[in-house]
């Protein structure tokens, strides 16, 4: 993957940011790997309020972003991923009220979901290339709480954040493939191959 690919989307997506927890990172060693990350700008973030009752049995407030992450240190230097950034972010009705959570539901479930579907060869999902959880410092949104990285692939596509603007047949085209794509559905299973404990 090559970033010059999408120099021209960079300023437009960095305008469609939703929030701005997530400041630009300095380069960072992966405990697992050992590689080193270099980041460039977060191009898209946007906060989420999670019912995080699987995990906390509270919900937790989390900013997650994405940018394009070069691997500069490691097997493969000048290697471009994608990285997508989750922080616990303090609750805005009560940011006094915010304890530090280890990790969240979405962050959690997003790396074993991508983890597995690596591990299974799945073509059609970002492949995990690496992943660090840690916790924020003392002089953070919330002292304690998750910060995570995820490193995955960047699968082909056209951004749609301009859809409105693109051609006719362009959108027509776009039309077609989503009609095509949603009209697809699993088979239902006969209820008697349903088994329920």
């Amino acid at each position: 993957m090559d970033v010059s690919e999408f120099t021209d989307d960079m300023l437009e997506l960095c305008q469609h940011r939703e929030s701005r927890w997530v400041s630009d990172l300095e380069p960072m060693r992966f405990p697992e790997s050992k590689c080193v990350w270099q980041f460039g700008p977060i191009f898209a973030e946007r906060e989420i309020l999670v019912d995080d009752d699987m995990l906390h049995k509270k919900m937790i407030t989390e900013a997650s972003a994405t940018c394009v992450a070069t691997q500069v240190q490691g097997p493969n230097p000048g290697l471009q991923r994608i990285a997508k950034i989750r922080v616990q972010i303090p609750d805005e009705d009560d940011p006094s009220s915010t304890e530090p959570a280890e990790s969240s539901a979405c962050l959690a479930f997003e790396l074993s979901n991508l983890r597995d579907l690596t591990d299974l060869g799945c073509a059609y999902t970002p492949k995990l290339l690496d992943y660090v959880i840690a916790r924020q410092g003392e002089n953070h949104y919330v002292p304690g709480g998750f910060f995570g990285i995820t490193i995955m692939e960047r699968l082909p596509g056209q951004n749609l954040i301009q859809f409105d603007k693109l051609p006719l047949a362009e959108r027509d085209q776009v039309r077609l493939a989503f009609a095509k794509a949603f009209r697809y559905r699993p088979p239902v299973p006969p209820l008697d191959t349903i088994l329920c404990e």
